[in-house]
């Protein structure tokens, strides 16, 4: 009878639920921030990873254009050093005719 009374009482309702309400409010709390932090140690880990990866792609272009850029010089080089041989070929084979101009 006193059980079926005290189930029946309106007043210290809202205690009750309040007091059986928190432990779950606050598992629901902590949760929340265990999840954000690791989303946000996911976002930080995928930033990071996305960087070293533009990087590492910029320094595959940046080594492929400094490849071809001295692929370039030693095919000018090689070009002049042809040219200044034939010069020097054609002074030889002129003789002191082209010195005395």
């Amino acid at each position: 009878m006193l059980a079926f009374k005290f189930w029946r009482s309106k007043g210290g309702n809202f205690s009750i639920l309040l007091g059986l309400a928190i432990p779950a409010i606050l598992a629901a709390v902590g949760f929340a921030v265990d999840v954000t932090s690791l989303m946000r140690a996911k976002v930080n880990l995928q930033n990071s990873l996305d960087g070293a990866i533009l990087a590492s792609s910029h320094l595959r272009t940046v080594r492929q254009t400094a490849e071809r850029a001295a692929t370039l010089l030693r095919s000018q080089h090689r070009k002049s050093h042809r040219a200044l041989e034939s010069k020097r070929h054609l002074r030889r084979r002129q003789g002191p005719q082209l010195r005395k101009n």
